[in-house]
């Protein structure tokens, strides 16, 4: 690797992974950074604006994502929600105004909702 150019790494995860495939992945992230400890690694999640008081955000997929982080150990990583639209105007997936979705509520709302399910799966404040 080429280290004077490449200064991370993102992981966009959409679908379609096995438990064990997301856990191989984490795995050699936490590998990749005992050889270069300055790497950025971030993961890309698909992720919901629940204004129900559920915090509804991440789906299975992403819940098996920081779950693997926990279990690897791995630090120095971001998480990049990909908030989108969020379908049918209901507070279970968005926050709701004059009964559309308000894209920039529901982002703001799922990033707020990131926080309760990273304590959820053990993550440090």
């Amino acid at each position: 690797m080429d280290r004077r150019y490449m200064v991370g790494v993102d992981f966009d995860i959409e679908g379609g992974q096995t438990q064990a495939q997301i856990n191989n992945l984490v795995t050699y992230a936490a590998y990749a950074h005992t050889l270069y400890p300055n790497l950025r690694c971030s993961f890309t999640l698909a992720t919901l604006g629940a204004s129900d008081g559920s915090y509804g955000g991440l789906n299975g997929l992403g819940d098996m994502v920081v779950k693997a982080i926990q279990s690897a150990h791995l630090t120095n990583y971001t998480i990049n929600l990909m908030a989108m639209h969020f379908g049918s105007a209901s507070t279970s997936v968005c926050v709701v105004s004059g009964g559309k979705c308000n894209m920039g509520q529901s982002a703001i709302q799922a990033a707020l909702n990131l926080e309760p399910h990273l304590r959820r799966c053990g993550q440090p404040d």
